[in-house]
């Protein structure tokens, strides 16, 4: 949520020329983060937990994922500057600082849960996401809120986690790259990686387009939208991290039936979930979009029903995410990302250039359509979830 009152925030201070750079800022943080998660930050939260001497592997990853972070940043700050942010200005730099140390607290966030230290966790998230808020909050009612200036106070507030976070255990560390220890990772995470750069791909390369085509404010303004709306992900992460071990579980101790039943509950409430939200945001769409972002957002309230349909259809593939996880299948995940990849690369731009901002808006809702394609033919034509396929899967284990 902290996010989110970052965004409403920034919104009520900055222009929509600079909302906009702060929102193609934020996207370009999320698909290099997506890249650094694959390659460090998913491996270290598998492997780690059964690493016989973890002093010596968390500090090799440590510096894996710096190497890595550092690496990555200069790519994205490229890609910033030919859309109108340029590294050398102040929040330019103040960005570049921000994701180096926000990728190196994700870091320590999974040595944290990795190792069930769940008390520094909790600290160093509150005190990274209050201290953000609050200190943006300030800078707002002094009239001093600007791109760079936030930029900055998430940087202070991201470097702050990372050395509370490490005070602990850094002395006991030994940090140094073995390359040993990145061939472990890169066995395990290039599936991560490719699936990361599809999804990226399929719903990220739309703000990065409209930018493009139409100008920076409108990427705000989706972006205004698509942070209303996805206030709806918090509960859907939530239920994809309580569902899955137990669906896992249900299936292998008590059958396909009850599986299939705790799939069925989930895909159910979730879905009447984001109706009814979707209905409740929608009817008071620019309402909303005037109190939590300003006036000058009110003439994007027409795409709100449009992500409130592809959110309706993100209920339905997260169940089907989860089934072909507890059937140890994950790489169908990959291969719905991949077919999104593609109608987005094929779309995107006649969709904007026909439509406008509406037309990046159809595409989330094409790239769910793209997914659940993939989970139906894999999972009924190809009987991948059928009882005797899931039969024998189960035998399989028992036997082996």
């Amino acid at each position: 949520m902290s996010n989110f009152v970052t965004a409403i925030l920034l919104a009520k201070a900055l222009s929509p020329h600079d909302f906009g750079l702060y929102t193609l800022a934020n996207t370009t943080s999320l698909f290099l983060g997506g890249v650094c998660s694959a390659l460090v930050v998913t491996p270290v939260r598998i492997l780690g937990a059964t690493t016989a001497d973890a002093p010596k592997y968390f500090g090799n990853q440590f510096a894996l994922s710096a190497a890595v972070v550092l690496v990555t940043m200069p790519l994205g700050a490229i890609l910033l500057t030919n859309l109108g942010l340029p590294l050398w200005s102040s929040a330019g730099l103040a960005w570049a600082a921000f994701f180096v140390l926000s990728q190196m607290q994700e870091f320590v966030r999974a040595r944290h849960a990795t190792c069930l230290d769940w008390r520094h966790l909790l600290q160093t998230s509150a005190i990274s996401g209050l201290g953000r808020i609050g200190s943006l909050a300030v800078l707002l009612a002094l009239v001093s809120l600007s791109l760079a200036s936030a930029f900055a106070v998430s940087a202070l507030s991201a470097g702050l986690a990372v050395v509370l976070g490490i005070s602990h255990w850094l002395s006991g560390m030994h940090v140094k790259i073995e390359w040993t220890s990145w061939l472990k990772n890169w066995i395990f995470a290039k599936w991560l990686l490719l699936e990361s750069l599809a999804y990226s791909l399929s719903t990220q390369l739309y703000f990065y387009i409209v930018a493009q085509h139409i100008d920076v404010g409108a990427a705000g303004g989706l972006g205004a939208v698509q942070t209303l709306v996805g206030t709806m992900n918090v509960v859907f992460f939530g239920a994809i991290n309580y569902v899955a071990p137990l669906a896992r579980r249900r299936l292998l101790n008590e059958g396909i039936i009850q599986w299939r039943k705790c799939l069925y509950h989930m895909a159910g409430l979730l879905t009447v979930f984001a109706l009814l939200v979707t209905c409740v945001i929608t009817f008071f769409a620019q309402d909303l979009l005037n109190f939590f972002f300003g006036q000058i957002y009110v003439s994007y309230a027409g795409i709100v029903p449009i992500l409130g349909v592809a959110m309706i259809l993100t209920a339905i593939t997260s169940a089907f995410s989860v089934a072909f996880r507890t059937v140890e299948m994950p790489h169908v995940g990959f291969w719905g990302k991949c077919l999104s990849a593609v109608m987005t690369i094929a779309l995107s731009i006649p969709l904007i250039q026909q439509m406008g901002v509406v037309g990046a808006a159809v595409g989330f809702v094409i790239t769910q359509l793209s997914w659940i394609v993939v989970y139906v033919v894999e999972g009924w034509l190809r009987g991948y979830l059928t009882d005797d396929h899931i039969q024998k899967w189960l035998a399989g284990r028992t036997r082996y």
